[in-house]
């Protein structure tokens, strides 16, 4: 089926368009050598939990062989499916010393 061609010129809204978008990154200072980075050293405690509104949100694209897996571990666990993707991932830090 072949697609009509729209009218763009009643897309368009004679009203006033938007001010441009000025950068609203923070400006990030660079690395010289008299600006060098320094990096703390890792501590060997645990990582709290985050704090309620410090999470972020993470989305991952698996095959249906592993999304059903999931599915089977988390209702006989009693888990969530992001409470095995924290515990996978912390195992997976200690094993590549991450």
């Amino acid at each position: 089926m072949a697609r009509t061609p729209r009218d763009l010129g009643s897309m368009l809204s004679t009203a006033k368009a938007a001010e441009p978008v000025t950068s609203a990154a923070p400006s990030v200072p660079s690395i010289t050598k008299s600006n060098p980075v320094t990096v703390a050293p890792a501590s060997e405690e645990p990582v709290p939990a985050a704090k309620v509104g410090q999470n972020r949100t993470l989305s991952v694209k698996c095959d249906a062989e592993r999304y059903r897996k999931l599915q089977l571990a988390r209702i006989d666990l009693g888990l969530t499916g992001q409470d095995i993707f924290i515990e996978a991932f912390d195992l997976w830090c200690e094993k590549y010393g991450r």
